[in-house]
């Protein structure tokens, strides 16, 4: 791109000059600034100055204030204030592009407000009659302009000020050579970015920097609160929307309007400013099913006063909820706004936030701290041109950075981009030190530059696209560590290993699928707790109930199921909605009556009631509601193991079987399908899930002594729901998937005619018949070589042999089909015979082997504090927005999109 001339270089050709025009307020302060002689009068302006210096000369009278001119409008026009407000907005910004105003509005109340607006002594009033060559404010001044040289930045009404050609001089903003970003520097998420910048800025030379950001974006909030923990000064303008108590009021208020569909967290930080603390994992919880069980009397009396919040006035509610010491500045807001004795609603409620976010002349009586008044220059990226300050920092640098006017017929496209590269690239040039940091990863996913940047490339520089951050800048970037030094960082939060040998944890099979998903989502999950869900709350009312069905079946049966799924409906409505609650109630009903068939089939009759259901962390909802103090160790059981670094708490343990209640509806059918049991479970497979608990808790059952064939039982408390629904003889084990670990290896399995041979049809027959023959064949070859079975011709020529075939074309191409389908039936490791899963002993050692060598690794990675690598496949992670996926291969560069 062309290089921008420094404020310096610009003053040096200016100051021979008796007056300087710029669009820029901050470069004419600058400039301002710099003066070195003595002047008679000022010396660098800008239109919108000089409009209101020469308003009463102009107008007869002084430029009316906005707060007048809506209130004026809104009076004449017979319209809503905000309508009257954000109509003044778009005139305003139409008449900047073109004088033919009453063309582009496509109503007739908006063109009711422009008449009304054009009859006022206005700025843009005083612009539009400005004559620069009058005589009067240039007269007998020689005149200098700053431009780019086409005028990009002058808008229609700017361009009034302009004397004719040859009665001023133009000053081009851009020197003759280019200028090139050498690096940028590429760190985490938006809080590291901060933490970083703020980092290279001290105490001594705040008043020399300057960063710039998008001020209204969470980036901002992130800085402020850096520069805060730091006690380093920074300048802040403090309007009525930035102050804290004002933004609390309206937030509670807005959220009062919505009570009905309000969830835990979406109120649980405000809550927590009043000093109210919920709890994380009741965030799904809408909060009027809360009311009666929240955690103090101050958290009811808040939820009560939201509940009734429309019979209530906006002062009141002020008295309420704000802190005595800030009430003073909220009470003004609404006395300026007429709303102090009025009740709340939804319309004045919007007027009011409205006006906070949108006029600037609302007053306060709120100091400003001293030390707000200066240090570090906070600029907004979309506004900013000239930064006058040496060191300048640029954050992010993403979609965020760009003036967009979409829609709007008077707006030259082309202009308009030609405009927007002329305004960054000077912006990106300010400073005598310049530091440019953008995210390494945002939501999950690497960041793409501003689309400014192909702007810039298009009109001021090589035409070069500017899809990727390495496009702008000559050197690679740099990518910085997300995550501080321990000793520099936050402390590590408390978790399976924290604070303990690395050997003293063990994976859960949650853990466990969790870390084999994706190694930091892992460490994430030590500390980052997903709310609850409705699946988690559907599932704990099914593991309840059927603990229930278990220990008190005579219970069960005198009230029916049916009753029970009533009153887990109620449980379950603070995280539904009324719209779902009959489907709700259909889906929870259906889930009852087939755990009450299934925990009957299994003929378990009395079992012992050998344990307290008080001295569970998790209770039995059902039995606690009742009075049941007495539960059964053959649920909730936990086991340990002995040799490997796993542990697990099984539904229901009997024998040599282990029960575990499914909810969720099957993705493709009716019911599951053992398949997709057996991808999940897949050692070596690269599905987009893994469900290892099947190995993990046959492996616990084997280790604690049980004798085999050990089994393992899937039930899918939704499969099969219509016709379950409607038929009470439907046999609820049609809902089980088994998994069984077998003694013998995978060989001897394929040997075993009753269950390999099972899967394979009539067309193979002389392959059935001669079983063990055609088993002993594809064995004697190698597992390992497997998939190459069907095109070895001595393997099928021993097939065709051992099993009496005939030596046919047909007969070889039988015999291949065959190897093909034995090969693939094991390839997982296991195979599915007769609706079941078979899991070979040498499968679950080799399983267990990649349990040992990933807590290995997931050991040394907690105790050395660095963070895990990625697995790149960030689709649906909860955690994609705490995440910046750096290190892995998609962090250095990753798949054009």
């Amino acid at each position: 791109m062309r290089r921008a001339k420094s404020i310096d270089e610009i003053y040096e050709e200016a100051k021979g000059f008796d007056a300087v025009i710029t669009v820029d307020a901050s470069l004419a302060d600058a400039l301002n600034a710099r003066i070195d002689s003595a002047r008679v009068g000022g010396f660098a302006y800008t239109p919108r100055l000089i409009a209101l210096r020469e308003a009463a000369a102009i107008l007869g009278e002084g430029a009316w204030s906005d707060l007048r001119i809506v209130a004026e409008i809104s009076e004449e026009a017979g319209c809503d204030f905000r309508f009257a407000h954000s109509e003044l907005r778009n005139i305003r910004n139409i008449r900047r592009h073109t004088r033919d105003v009453e063309k582009h509005l496509h109503s007739a109340a908006s063109r009711r407000v422009y008449r009304s607006f054009s009859a006022m002594p206005t700025l843009e009033k005083a612009m539009e009659a400005f004559d620069a060559d009058a005589g009067g404010f240039y007269g007998g001044k020689r005149v200098a302009v700053v431009t780019d040289g086409d005028m990009r930045l002058f808008d229609d009404l700017d361009k009034h000020f302009l004397p004719r050609p040859g009665r001023f001089e133009e000053i081009d903003a851009f020197a003759r050579d280019d200028f090139e970003i050498d690096r940028i520097y590429m760190a985490g998420n938006d809080h590291q970015l901060a933490e970083n910048a703020v980092d290279l800025i001290t105490p001594e030379n705040a008043g020399d920097s300057a960063i710039v950001m998008d001020v209204s974006g969470p980036i901002a909030d992130a800085v402020r609160a850096a520069l805060y923990r730091r006690g380093i000064d920074f300048k802040n303008a403090m309007a009525v929307r930035d102050l804290s108590q004002v933004r609390d009021y309206l937030r509670f208020i807005s959220l009062s309007l919505s009570f009905r569909t309000l969830r835990i967290r979406h109120v649980r930080e405000m809550f927590a400013s009043y000093g109210i603390r919920l709890r994380q994992e009741e965030d799904a919880y809408l909060l009027s099913r809360r009311m009666g069980s929240l955690p103090s009397e101050r958290a009811e009396r808040t939820a009560e006063l939201m509940r009734d919040i429309r019979s209530v006035t906006f002062g009141e509610a002020c008295d309420a909820v704000v802190d005595p010491r800030h009430r003073p500045q909220v009470r003004m807001l609404l006395r300026d706004m007429g709303m102090e004795g009025e009740k709340v609603t939804s319309d004045r409620a919007g007027k009011i936030s409205y006006a906070v976010n949108n006029v600037d002349e609302l007053r306060h009586n709120e100091q400003i701290p001293a030390r707000e008044k200066r240090g570090v220059l906070l600029a907004d990226c979309r506004s900013s041109v000239y930064i006058d300050r040496g060191t300048v920092i640029f954050l992010g640098m993403g979609p965020e950075w760009i003036v967009s006017s979409p829609g709007r017929g008077y707006i030259d496209r082309e202009a308009e981009a030609a405009a927007n590269a002329v305004r960054f690239a000077t912006l990106l040039q300010q400073g005598s030190s310049r530091i440019y940091m953008a995210n390494s990863m945002r939501d999950g996913r690497e960041p793409r530059p501003s689309p400014v940047f192909g702007y810039i490339s298009e009109y001021l520089g090589d035409g070069r696209r500017a899809s990727r951050f390495s496009d702008i800048c000559s050197e690679e970037p740099v990518r910085g560590r997300w995550l501080a030094s321990p000793s520099e960082g936050p402390p590590r939060p408390a978790g399976p290993a924290a604070g303990a040998p690395p050997s003293g944890w063990r994976f859960s099979k949650s853990s466990y699928n969790l870390y084999r998903q994706c190694p930091r989502a892992f460490m994430f999950g030590d500390f980052l707790k997903p709310p609850d869900s409705k699946a988690t709350v559907m599932g704990g009312l099914v593991h309840d109930f059927a603990e229930l069905c278990l220990c008190y079946p005579d219970l069960v049966r005198e009230k029916g199921a049916d009753s029970y799924a009533e009153e887990a409906s109620e449980m379950f409505s603070g995280l539904s909605s009324d719209r779902m609650r009959d489907l709700d109630g259909a889906r929870i009903r259906g889930c009852m009556r087939n755990v009450a068939k299934f925990v009957e089939s299994l003929g378990l009759g009395r079992v012992p009631l050998d344990r307290e259901n008080s001295a569970r962390k998790y209770k039995n909802a059902f039995m606690e509601a009742r009075g049941l103090e007495r539960c059964s160790g053959m649920t909730e059981a936990a086991f340990q193991s002995s040799s490997e670094p796993l542990f697990g708490k099984f539904d229901l343990v009997f024998g040599s079987r282990v029960v575990d209640y499914k909810t969720g509806q099957p993705r493709r059918s009716e019911s599951h399908d053992p398949s997709d049991v057996v991808k999940a479970m897949a050692m070596d497979g690269d599905g987009d899930r893994f469900e290892f608990q099947p190995l993990v808790y046959l492996h616990l059952l084997r280790d604690g002594g049980a004798a085999p064939p050990w089994r393992f039982s899937l039930f899918f408390a939704e499969d099969n729901a219509a016709e379950a629904a409607s038929d009470d003889s439907f046999d609820p084990s049609r809902n089980v998937i088994d998994v069984f670990l077998m003694e013998e290896g995978m060989e001897e399995l394929v040997r075993r005619s009753d269950l390999a041979r099972g899967e394979f049809g009539k067309t193979y027959k002389a392959i059935t018949d001669s079983w063990e023959a055609f088993a002993d064949a594809a064995m004697s070859a190698g597992i390992d070589g497997r998939e190459s079975w069907d095109s070895d011709d001595r393997l099928i020529a021993s097939v065709v042999s051992r099993c009496g075939m005939s030596d046919s074309k047909t007969s070889r191409e039988r015999a291949a089909a065959a190897l093909r389908k034995l090969s693939k039936l094991i390839a997982p490791g296991m195979f599915e015979a007769g609706g079941a899963i078979y899991v070979p002993s040498d499968s679950l050692d080799r399983f267990l082997s990649r349990v040992r060598a990933d807590h290995a690794k997931a050991s040394a990675e907690i105790a050395s504090g660095s963070p895990a690598e990625p697995s790149g496949d960030c689709d649906g992670c909860y955690f994609s927005k705490a995440c910046t996926l750096e290190g892995g291969s998609e962090a250095e560069g990753g798949p054009d999109e």
